[in-house]
């Protein structure tokens, strides 16, 4: 599935992260493109969370496709370390219907990481990738 390329994403996202609070931290997370994965893992993600805040915000190409704007997600976990993120979204298919995926991120706060899952329901299995995180703002 191809939707919109990253840079729009990012310019997208950029003015928004610009009146985000400024106790926001927004991270930029490159995730790697693994063709088991055929397209369904989003290879830029882009999260602006108030630490210790019940939601964030969330940017994907997907969530770009569906909805023209970032959505806000609640937080599924939050720790010094790490930031645990769920959401679902529902993609049109070619042939009609749709798809409902379930993500799953958690961006790896020291390290600069995230690993982000993605269950297609009434798929067999959960595909999932990771990639380095830069933080644009904090």
């Amino acid at each position: 599935m191809n939707f919109i390329k990253g840079s729009v994403l990012g310019l997208v996202f950029a003015a928004q992260v610009a009146g985000a609070a400024s106790a926001d931290v927004v991270y930029k997370c490159k995730i790697e493109d693994q063709r088991v994965n055929r397209g369904w893992i989003p290879n830029t993600v882009i999260v602006s969370h108030k630490p210790g805040a019940a939601e964030a915000t969330v940017n994907d190409n997907g969530i770009m496709y569906k909805f023209g704007k970032p959505i806000t997600v609640p937080v599924k976990a939050e720790t010094a370390e790490r930031l645990s993120l769920s959401w679902q979204i529902k993609l049109p298919a070619e042939r009609g219907g749709g798809y409902l995926l379930t993500y799953s991120l958690s961006v790896f706060k020291s390290k600069k990481t995230a690993q982000v899952r993605a269950l297609v329901h009434g798929y067999s299995r959960t595909m999932q990738s990771q990639g380095p995180c830069e933080v644009m703002k904090s």
